[in-house]
């Protein structure tokens, strides 16, 4: 199953989706930050990347490699498999 993100491919115009795991992945990531209590600036800064890039992750804007969710999961001090099998509480 796949999740449309609202957003449009900048060269097809076309609608954009992503699968559940990714959707789960990010909405993990968004609520361990919260949970630990960092801005996305903080962990921007955290895993030295500008802050509109983390921005994009957790919103989906962008892809994201595996060594990027490695940093992001020690940051956060959790297993990077913790960010594919948590089930996301879904902080507003």
């Amino acid at each position: 199953m796949t999740i449309q993100t609202g957003k449009l491919d900048r060269r097809t115009k076309k609608s954009t989706k992503i699968s559940e795991l990714h959707r789960k992945v990010i909405t993990n990531i968004r609520e361990l930050r919260i949970e630990v209590g960092f801005s996305q600036a903080q962990m921007a800064a955290k895993l030295k990347m500008a802050q509109p890039t983390y921005c994009a992750i957790e919103t989906a804007r962008c892809d994201v490699m595996l060594g990027t969710l490695e940093k992001i999961a020690k940051v956060l001090g959790q297993p990077v498999q913790v960010l594919f099998a948590r089930e996301p509480r879904l902080i507003p």
